[in-house]
């Protein structure tokens, strides 16, 4: 049985859009395209230090400043960083009808210049019964070790939970320990079926359960 909701965060509450940000880092270093300010900024070494809680936000943002031999003040970067992020509004609706049924639970990459920004603009949290950041455990998806330490700090068994998230690798990680787990797909769905590409609204498969019997899917 079904006891708890394991989420991500990005991509499936909150809607991530970079394009803007990095257009204004873009302006100010003409030398550099966006591909070559992703690449610092989002795949790099500097990055995962950052989201793991390795590095601070001050040492992030001189890290990333030096790779791009720019000159912008830690204010600037701290702005471009942080307003890249909107609401999944039919995803938060739903959290009121999820937390009368299941134990809830946040697990998410992300780092403290982004938490410290959606914590302040986006007001849902309260819905959760854990919240696990990254940069807080010293871990991130899709190690296997960051499940097993979400396991034993929510006190669940594997087989009880559902996790949620919108990246394959994530998901494939969280199967090998035997957690029920489905990629989410904007703005409201989640993958049934790979072979079949089969997708279904999340309501269905978490709040519907006999509905989801009768058409022979039986998820829950």
């Amino acid at each position: 049985m079904i006891k708890t909701i394991i989420f991500d965060l990005g991509g499936i509450f909150i809607q991530i859009d970079t394009k803007q940000s990095l257009q204004k880092i873009c302006d100010r270093l003409h030398s550099m395209s966006i591909e070559d300010i992703l690449n610092i900024l989002i795949r790099s070494d500097h990055y995962l230090q950052y989201e793991k809680g390795f590095i601070d936000s001050h040492m992030f943002y001189e890290r990333v400043k030096r790779d791009m031999g720019g000159n912008f003040s830690f204010g600037f970067f701290e702005k471009v960083w942080q307003q890249i992020f909107s609401p999944i509004q039919p995803m938060i609706d739903l959290l009121p009808q999820f937390k009368t049924r299941y134990q809830l639970v946040l697990l998410s990459n992300t780092n403290v210049l982004h938490m410290e920004y959606i914590e302040k603009h986006f007001p849902f949290f309260h819905y959760f019964d854990h919240i696990i950041y990254s940069y807080r455990v010293g871990m991130i998806k899709p190690d296997i070790k960051i499940f097993h330490y979400t396991l034993k700090k929510i006190r669940a068994r594997a087989k009880d939970c559902v996790f949620i998230d919108d990246t394959i690798e994530n998901i494939r990680a969280a199967e090998t320990l035997g957690i029920r787990s489905y990629q989410f797909i904007f703005p409201h769905y989640i993958q049934i079926s790979d072979e079949e590409c089969i997708r279904c609204p999340i309501q269905h498969v978490l709040l519907d359960h006999s509905n989801m019997k009768d058409n022979g899917i039986g998820l829950i």
